[in-house]
């Protein structure tokens, strides 16, 4: 007699967690990361903790859950680099003192999707790029320096 047996596994969050001492500062790059690949889907926890890399950047388009900044994390500055970085389920959570940034630099998007919040992270748009809240986004208690007049 066989006996065959289903058991049905809920998709569970990818959590990875930049590490204390990547090779590059490239969010794209496996290595960099505890789980030797980088965060990028919606069910992603894209997580920061003390580094001695706090300068982060993105080279191709990145979608993540959440951001989060754990208690030990010094201040970050994430660089999104003519591509786009959107965030679809909390968004940003900075647990730490420190202030966290996100450098959306010339030619790219920074999207809050759903329910994200910005937290209270610096949020810096430059030329030709866009921040841009969807849904019920919100921008929460986040600081917006904007170098483009319609960037918001």
């Amino acid at each position: 007699m066989l006996l065959a047996v289903s058991f049905l596994i809920a998709a569970q969050a990818q959590a990875q967690t930049w590490l204390s001492s990547p090779g590059t500062t490239d969010w794209n790059t496996g290595s960099n990361w505890d789980t030797s690949t980088a965060p990028n889907s919606s069910s992603a926890s894209a997580t920061f903790d003390a580094s001695g890399t706090t300068s982060v950047t993105m080279t191709a388009p990145v979608s993540v859950g959440s951001l989060q900044f754990n208690a030990a994390a010094p201040a970050y500055t994430i660089n999104v680099n003519s591509t786009s970085f959107s965030l679809l389920g909390a968004g940003i959570i900075n647990n730490s003192s420190a202030s966290q940034s996100i450098n959306n630099n010339t030619g790219s998007n920074l999207n809050f999707y759903n329910s994200a919040s910005a937290g209270n992270a610096w949020l810096y748009s430059g030329y030709s790029s866009y921040i841009n809240f969807y849904n019920n986004s919100t921008a929460g208690n986040s600081w917006i320096d904007s170098n483009n007049s319609d960037a918001v």
